[in-house]
């Protein structure tokens, strides 16, 4: 097991509880497993544990009616009065996992890459594929494909390098 992985459940709750207050958003699970998961913060059973307990006690909820989980104000209360039990290089590491997985999210709500059957007997199917701004939408284009596979690799692709796609086709119809 690598150095300073966190093995015993209570660290592993409060690094939990002090994720959430760092992010200062409801998580999607994904989101909070990618940012325990990739520097190695958590050994897995100890994170699964500690997870489990902190949504018992009701420190960490799911949001109703979506797929994210937030932190409550006794969980809130709880890490600002014990955060300097966690190590200073596990915090370090995992602001900096946080911000990554964050920019990730916020990239992905700025941008749409999904497709749709259409009404016809060819099978066919519009793929829409957006960048949107701040306050405006950047690109937006909708394709007919001739078929669902076509259709899920351009919107794939898409979703890879959607600045990379946005250029290239400037590049195209500006010339």
């Amino acid at each position: 097991m690598p150095f300073g992985v966190i093995t015993d459940i209570t660290e592993a709750k409060l690094l939990i509880l002090y994720i959430f207050k760092y992010c200062g958003t409801a998580l999607p699970k994904t989101a909070l497993d990618d940012i325990v998961k990739t520097d190695e913060l958590i050994d897995h059973f100890a994170y699964s544990e500690a997870f489990a307990q902190l949504l018992k006690s009701g420190h960490i909820y799911k949001v109703p009616d979506r797929d994210v989980y937030s932190i409550d104000a006794d969980g809130e209360e709880a890490i600002s009065l014990l955060t300097k039990n966690i190590p200073f290089s596990i915090r370090e590491r995992a602001i900096k996992e946080s911000t990554v997985v964050l920019a990730r999210m916020r990239e992905a709500e700025h941008i749409v890459g999904e497709y749709y059957p259409n009404d016809d007997e060819a099978g066919s199917y519009t793929a829409v594929l957006k960048i949107i701004g701040e306050s405006d939408t950047l690109f937006d284009l909708k394709l007919w494909l001739p078929n669902r596979m076509q259709s899920d690799i351009i919107t794939t692709n898409f979703k890879k390098d959607p600045i990379g796609v946005f250029k290239e086709f400037l590049k195209l119809v500006s010339n």
